[in-house]
């Protein structure tokens, strides 16, 4: 296993740092696989490297020509006031979210990961059927979510991370530029309405006033927040983290092989999935926290379910 850093960018680096010194692991890992078997996975530092900076780190290595990276846009940084407005509705729809919503099983203290993963054909009917993207996979994974990990009758709240990026290129430095939306489900959600909730917070550019919860949790530096992050999980924590680093056509690879992203896990977020399309596969990844107390055979079986329920008709 192959271990990277990258560049220091402050805010980032301070606030996953304090994660870090906290006891969690702040990793993210990129693995790789021919069918079912591994190839390698390599891991990058969280304080210094985001998903779509890992990927474009390994594709560096490959041929240039044929490459297609994932279109990504944000809208325009607002002002000062447009940011705090932004900020003040990501605290009104989180507050109805707040309290605890996960279920513990009586494993071992350490934090399981699964992978599983689509073909082409299989991908490709899922979207035709279902919509595209990331409200598609999120609607399965809180199906499941609601059977194995959290009550259904509580609100389900999901961190989607957003890359701060207007233009991505093969040459994308290694850096950490990425923020996030909170997507509230109650209830039996549908892809529609999913979508709907996604696609609000995306267009209102949520993210941008999120950028500043960071900053907000470090006034009082990083040992006092620390202790917030010792204190805070016994009222609350998110359900989980769906990150999607989108579709990428990456020549030099044959022609069975498919990428995962392993995305990190903390007290707050303790369950994390990762969605990355290589090539038409689309590759799926799990994790859950040590607290969670899930086995490596929990894991697969819940990585096995968000399959089948995303191939369900």
């Amino acid at each position: 296993m192959e271990s990277k850093t990258g560049q220091n960018h402050d805010i980032f680096w301070r606030y996953f740092n304090a994660l870090r010194e906290h006891g969690e692991d702040v990793s993210i890992q990129i693995a790789r696989f021919r069918g079912e078997r591994p190839l390698e996975k390599l891991t990058f530092d969280h304080r210094t490297y985001d998903g779509i900076s890992a990927v474009c780190s390994m594709v560096r290595s490959l041929p240039a020509e044929g490459l297609v990276v994932p279109r990504l846009q944000v809208s325009p940084a607002p002002s000062t006031v447009g940011k705090l407005k932004r900020l003040f509705l990501w605290w009104w729809r989180l507050l109805p979210a707040l309290g605890k919503s996960w279920k513990k099983k009586s494993g071992l203290l350490y934090a399981p990961a699964a992978f599983v993963h689509l073909t082409p054909q299989q991908w490709t009917d899922v979207q035709a059927r279902k919509g595209r993207g990331t409200s598609v996979v999120l609607t399965a994974l809180d199906r499941v979510a609601q059977k194995h990990l959290t009550p259904s009758l509580l609100p389900r709240l999901w961190m989607i991370p957003v890359a701060l990026y207007d233009k991505l290129q093969r040459e994308t430095p290694p850096q950490n530029n990425v923020s996030f939306v909170d997507v509230r489900l109650t209830g039996a959600s549908s892809p529609e309405t999913v979508s709907y909730l996604l696609k609000r917070e995306l267009t209102q550019g949520i993210y941008w006033g999120a950028t500043w919860v960071l900053p907000s949790a470090l006034l009082l530096g990083e040992k006092f927040y620390g202790l917030v992050l010792y204190v805070l999980p016994y009222f609350f924590r998110r359900t989980g983290t769906l990150t999607n680093l989108g579709a990428w056509s990456i020549p030099g690879l044959a022609a069975d092989e498919w990428w995962a992203l392993q995305a990190p896990v903390a007290a707050l977020s303790p369950m994390a999935t990762g969605m990355l399309e290589t090539n038409g596969y689309l590759g799926l990844s799990v994790k859950f926290h040590a607290g969670l107390r899930w086995t490596a055979s929990d894991a697969q079986a819940f990585a096995e379910e968000l399959k089948l329920e995303l191939l369900r008709e």
